[in-house]
């Protein structure tokens, strides 16, 4: 059986580590990510750059989630669960 401490350990580090990728692709100075250096007319970026947007609005929702797991009748799993379209 998992240690119920360690994996809310973890979860503290997963915590870190969106915001530190949120912060390294300027999300919170441009959602769309447009403060990052990228070759419009370079298709292979151009798509590059849609997944990325799309993975950094998954990854601010679970970020802004986590914040809000108090509230009543949702924790933080629910939360990611619906965040990812899995509930």
């Amino acid at each position: 059986m998992t240690n119920l401490k360690k994996v809310f350990s973890e979860t503290k580090g997963l915590h870190c580590e969106i915001d530190r990728i949120l912060k390294l692709s300027i999300y919170d100075e441009y959602d769309d990510l447009s403060g990052l250096e990228i070759d419009y007319k370079d298709g292979e970026q151009l798509f590059l750059l849609g997944e990325l947007q799309s993975i950094m609005e998954s990854l601010n929702k679970v970020k802004r989630e986590a914040c809000v797991s108090g509230a009543p009748g949702q924790g933080r799993e629910q939360a990611a669960l619906e965040v990812f379209g899995e509930v």
